[in-house]
């Protein structure tokens, strides 16, 4: 995926995203059944229990709730270019069950998907050339890139999407971390350059 450039990266953090608004709403939607009362539901007061009711603190507002009929629509339009074509054949008439293999394709029926593309490390490994000089026996070693300064470590584009996650969407650690294992299978510990997460970045 990290060979497609930077558009494969944001599409990346935005599937990120995507994933975490999902499991966010998950919860909100079990939160949500937990706090229903006979007040709010079909529940009889008998399941209630003893917790006291509380009031809500918010001003009422004379907007409608959900969206607002100001706020901008976005609209998934066609594309012209796609990465994939995915043809899908028809081998037999659904009216008399005769085979249609041999038969020429008059038109196609075209839907799209839009998708990111799929999500995987991918591993690079950095090799430098190790020669002794025939003159005076010297050993001259490479020299190893700046993202590679360690035996194995995160690159610079997962280390800025972990800053992004962090800085721009403001998630706590921990959520960053159980975030990249779910959706990348990356194993990331708390203590691993995320408590401070601009440590992670090359220098410029």
């Amino acid at each position: 995926m990290y060979r497609q450039g930077e558009d494969a990266v944001i599409a990346l953090v935005e599937g990120l995203l995507k994933r975490l608004e999902q499991l966010e709403g998950r919860v909100e939607d079990l939160e949500g059944k937990a706090s229903k009362t006979s007040r709010n539901s079909g529940k009889p007061p008998s399941g209630d229990g003893f917790e006291k009711r509380t009031k809500s603190l918010r001003s009422k507002s004379e907007k409608t709730s959900g969206g607002q009929p100001e706020h901008p629509g976005h609209t998934l339009e066609w594309s012209t270019e796609v990465e994939q074509v995915v043809e899908h054949p028809v081998t037999q008439c659904e009216g008399c069950g005769a085979s249609l293999e041999q038969e020429p394709v008059e038109q196609w029926g075209l839907r799209q998907v839009h998708d990111i593309p799929a999500i995987e490390i991918e591993v690079t490994e950095h090799r430098v050339e190790v020669k002794h000089c025939p003159h005076c026996g010297q050993e001259n070693e490479g020299t190893f890139p700046a993202e590679a300064t360690n035996v194995v470590q995160y690159g610079p584009r997962l280390k800025g999407v972990m800053v992004y996650l962090m800085e721009g969407q403001l998630l706590p650690s921990a959520r960053v971390c159980e975030l990249l294992s779910e959706v990348l299978g990356v194993e990331v510990s708390e203590g691993d350059t995320l408590h401070d997460p601009r440590a992670v970045l090359p220098a410029t």
